[in-house]
């Protein structure tokens, strides 16, 4: 009985659909190619809340070239398109527009706000995969250590805007 069973399970099309223990296969990767120069390719995150943090550094909004992987970090007490585009023309007033901007698909980088900033420069905007940050990769990396760099702020009891600004 116990085979006859197995057997009329396999031959259902409607059970094989609805197995949860189907093995799938995912794809290749594809690799991101380099870019040709620092500067030309940019990706961009905002980390936080941080609970614990002093109310001046509640997010952090990070910034790293793809091909130098230089890191830009500030901090702030709430995020918004404003607060991106403030945090962006400065850096982009130091280091010159990049061709390409990499950032996931929060608010404040889906805006009118942000997306009129990026055309008015001529800048790419491309946006990561929905609930798929590893599309992100580089930026997501360094957002890690930065996590861990405060985590040892907080242990050594040090103010986080100096530390950061050591760590980096």
């Amino acid at each position: 009985m116990d085979s006859q069973t197995e057997a009329l399970i396999k031959s259902c099309v409607t059970c094989q659909m609805h197995d949860k223990a189907a093995v799938t296969c995912t794809p290749p990767l594809q690799p991101v190619p380099l870019p040709v120069s620092a500067w030309e390719k940019v990706a961009i995150d905002i980390v936080g809340p941080f609970d614990i943090a002093p109310i001046d550094c509640h997010y952090a909004v990070t910034l790293i070239d793809y091909f130098s992987k230089w890191p830009e970090v500030a901090f702030t007490s709430q995020v918004s398109s404003a607060t991106v585009i403030k945090f962006l023309s400065s850096v982009f007033s130091r280091e010159g527009n990049p061709k390409e901007l990499v950032s996931d698909n929060g608010s404040q980088f889906t805006s009118l706000e942000f997306e009129t900033f990026l055309a008015d420069r001529n800048i790419l905007h491309r946006r990561s995969s929905l609930y798929y940050p590893q599309a992100n990769g580089e930026i997501e990396r360094f957002n890690r250590s930065l996590k861990e760099s405060l985590q040892m702020a907080k242990l050594e009891g040090q103010l986080w805007i100096t530390f950061t600004t050591d760590f980096l």
